[in-house]
């Protein structure tokens, strides 16, 4: 049993009434456990109607893996901090290991 850090990119897109796109550097813990947590601050691209806006974000994700080689899925709970306030989303995490 180890616990691990990993470092990553992230590219993430918000389908809402704006387009959302993000780049964030990721620091990734994983646990034995077969839980991570990830803090991931990065640009936030906002596309309003005919401006571009970008900001500083920051994202928290905590998620369980299932291993599959060097493939890892699994759900994932986010939490987005940004300028606009703060956005929660559940989803499924892929990751491949290097």
């Amino acid at each position: 049993m180890e616990n691990k850090l990993g470092l990553g990119v992230s590219f993430e897109t918000i389908l809402d009434e704006h387009a959302h796109h993000s780049v964030s550097l990721i620091t990734v813990y994983r646990f034995s456990s077969n839980f991570t947590i990830a803090y991931a601050p990065g640009i936030l691209r906002v596309a309003e109607e005919s401006a571009v806006a970008y900001q500083f974000a920051q994202h928290f994700e905590f998620a369980y893996e299932i291993s599959v080689g060097e493939f890892h899925i699994g759900p994932q709970l986010d939490l987005g901090v940004e300028d606009e306030g703060v956005h929660y989303m559940l989803g499924i995490h892929f990751g491949i290991d290097f």
